[in-house]
């Protein structure tokens, strides 16, 4: 074992506080986001609001419910039940932040490099990581076609004009 071995648990204690942070700050981010997309929508009436062809409405789950029903079926041979599928997602969501915040935290420690800008280049790899590695042709979406995307990307185009 080296030497500075202690080190290495330092960066991954901190990495796992900085994930669960960072997990947390994503959710308030995203339903503030959500909520202000969906307050600059109501002008547009109710067709803004229908499922994109070929989507199931209500039935569309995020990709850490989908996660987590692929991890509960097949390490336990667990169909999830409605009412399991949030705190499941919300259990995958935060494991995959603190382990991704335990990792970089880790990799600091041995290789300062990988908190060249800021550790973007780590975040942007594990980015693209979880995008490109869903199981399955049909959940490989474009993300920029989801419901809360087109929602998100009118509320930055919106002219502020308007809203007088």
């Amino acid at each position: 074992m080296r030497e500075d071995n202690g080190s290495i648990w330092k960066g991954v204690v901190a990495g796992l506080a900085g994930g669960l942070v960072a997990s947390w700050t994503m959710n308030q981010f995203q339903a503030a986001w959500m909520h202000l997309a969906r307050n600059s929508e109501k002008p547009h009436g109710a067709q803004s609001m229908q499922p994109s062809e070929g989507s199931k409405g209500d039935e569309q789950e995020n990709a850490t419910v989908k996660a987590a029903e692929a991890i509960s079926e097949g390490a336990f041979g667990h169909e999830l039940q409605q009412s399991e599928k949030e705190p499941a997602g919300a259990a995958v969501h935060y494991a995959f932040g603190t382990t991704t915040g335990a990792l970089y935290g880790a990799l600091a420690e041995v290789a300062p490099q990988v908190t060249t800008v800021a550790g973007l280049p780590f975040g942007a790899a594990f980015w693209l990581l979880g995008f490109f590695s869903r199981k399955g042709a049909k959940t490989q979406r474009n993300p920029l076609e989801s419901r809360q995307h087109v929602a998100s990307l009118r509320l930055c185009a919106r002219d502020p004009s308007n809203d007088r």
